[in-house]
């Protein structure tokens, strides 16, 4: 059997989509965090991003530093940032076998910063798999 592991949080993904074009706004964002996938046309646009932080143990963490970058957009792109018919905060968990529980705390502060972009947050849960390699 494979290593037993506790749940942990794995990272946020911000997901956007809109019914027009969002190249220019993925192109802004490229150089400030790490884009995931992106799908960009004239009648509909998606994508993921996270942020480059590294070695963060809570989504508030990822989520304050995706929303300093976003927040300070230029106003063309803001605009359109805000048309956007999807905007999540995707927060990830690998579950765990043991019962020791993970906490996601997400402060005021943080989340009326997310209200005010207009934005959702999703909580997923991704099932534990035995990984035959681990010890």
């Amino acid at each position: 059997m494979g290593k037993i592991l506790e749940a942990r949080y794995l990272n946020v993904d911000f997901i956007v989509e809109a019914d027009f074009d969002l190249s220019s706004l993925i192109e802004t964002l490229r150089d400030k965090v790490t884009v995931l996938w992106s799908e960009a046309g004239e009648q509909s646009s998606t994508f993921g991003i996270e942020s480059n932080l590294t070695g963060t143990v809570t989504p508030e963490e990822d989520i304050i530093e995706l929303l300093r970058i976003l927040e300070n957009l230029p106003c063309k792109l803001n605009k359109l940032f805000e048309k956007s018919s999807k905007k999540i905060f995707d927060i990830g968990f690998e579950c765990g076998v043991l019962d020791s529980p993970v906490d996601a705390y997400l402060s005021v502060e943080t989340v009326q910063r997310i209200a005010q972009l207009g934005c959702s947050i999703n909580v997923k849960l991704y099932p534990w798999v035995e990984h035959p390699h681990e010890e």
